[in-house]
């Protein structure tokens, strides 16, 4: 699942264009990697879904993972005006993330802020929220209607099935099969937990579309096992994007091409 992709340097560069870096993981279990990152990649959604920005795909942010690169060549690789970077650092029941924006021509900071939460559901997304309101007022965006929605839906209300979700998500991006296998698990149990995290399902109907291509699933159980996870999906919320990609990927292994596009 890739959205809002911006990879190649242009002289053109929309002055609204971001890179979501991942996030450092400043915690002291280092297993906690998947938080930090999967909480880059929530933050990289989220602004790729409202009206007016460019956001640079996961793929080409996430390159920079660990490099420490200077900036400035950064927002010339990603063709961007502005990079959002910053840390995680999970302890307990409490979590401190730490953001900052920054202009990619000058290196200049816009804005940096440091949340100190506990760790609940409502406090990490309450902490997405806050990051993404930040990042469009410097860039000046007006958020119409259906963006302020966005921003105020919570996909589930219980951490530990988020928590299952956001380790799915960094495992079944590697696309290595043993990890589609652990993340399917991971999106299983997260809508055990949940079932109405309508996400989960999209996710799992996309891991399970990709590993179909890696195993010697048969063409009707994929057909079946996606299909039932996207209609799910869309149940509980029919404008998700999550489950319009599963959807074109769903047609697209049937070969029907035009259905595909319209829903890519």
């Amino acid at each position: 699942f890739r959205v809002g992709i911006l990879s190649s340097p242009s002289s053109n560069v929309s002055e609204n264009s971001i890179a979501v870096l991942p996030f450092a993981n400043f915690s002291s279990d280092k297993e906690n990697e998947y938080f930090s990152d999967g909480l880059s990649e929530e933050l990289l959604n989220g602004l790729a879904n409202l009206d007016g920005i460019q956001v640079a795909g996961r793929t080409s942010s996430f390159q920079f993972k660990g490099t420490n690169p200077d900036l400035r060549q950064v927002g010339t690789a990603l063709g961007v005006e502005h990079i959002l970077e910053g840390s995680v650092r999970k302890s307990g029941d409490n979590i401190r993330v730490t953001a900052q924006l920054i202009r990619a021509d000058n290196g200049f900071h816009l804005w940096s802020e440091t949340f100190d939460r506990r760790m609940s559901v409502e406090d990490v997304f309450n902490i997405q929220e806050e990051i993404t309101r930040r990042v469009v007022e410097e860039l000046k965006i007006r958020l119409l209607p259906n963006d302020e929605m966005e921003l105020d839906a919570l996909p589930t209300t219980d951490v530990e099935a988020y928590n299952a979700y956001l380790r799915a998500t960094q495992l079944d991006a590697t696309r290595i099969t043993e990890n589609l296998q652990q993340a399917i698990v991971l999106y299983e149990r997260a809508i055990r937990i949940d079932p109405n995290f309508a996400k989960a399902y999209a996710r799992l109907a996309i891991a399970q579309e990709i590993i179909a291509d890696y195993t010697s699933v048969s063409p009707e159980d994929r057909r079946r096992m996606v299909r039932e996870n996207i209609d799910k999906a869309l149940l509980i919320d029919n404008n998700l994007p999550e489950a319009y990609a599963a959807l074109g990927l769903f047609y697209t292994s049937d070969g029907l091409a035009v259905e595909a596009v319209q829903a890519l």
